[in-house]
């Protein structure tokens, strides 16, 4: 169901992801260059922009929970991205010939 188990259970896989990277996230440029090759990246991303929209929806109608709605439908296109598209910690191997 529509539970915190399942939004702490997909912010718990993307502090892992962020934890192997090895990266300061909050040190990435503001003006960093997204490529998104996967469509369901680009879902994922299109529901994230969708933030500003269901945080102003919950204050004109007063209504909370299409907050907790939103966070719900974002944590299931996460972990359908997280299924469909591993994440890298190390960068794709070059291809090249096999090795004889």
């Amino acid at each position: 169901g529509n539970t915190a188990v399942y939004l702490l259970y997909a912010h718990a896989r993307i502090a892992s992801i962020v934890r192997k990277a090895g990266r300061d996230m909050e040190g990435l440029p503001d003006n960093a260059r997204i490529t998104l090759d996967h469509p369901m990246e680009l879902q994922l991303a299109k529901s994230l922009s969708a933030f500003p929209e269901a945080v102003e929806d919950a204050l004109d109608e007063l209504a909370p929970n299409r907050l907790c709605d939103y966070l719900y439908d974002v944590s299931g296109k996460f972990n359908e991205f997280y299924g469909e598209c591993k994440a890298r910690t190390e960068p794709k191997p070059a291809l090249g010939p096999p090795e004889k």
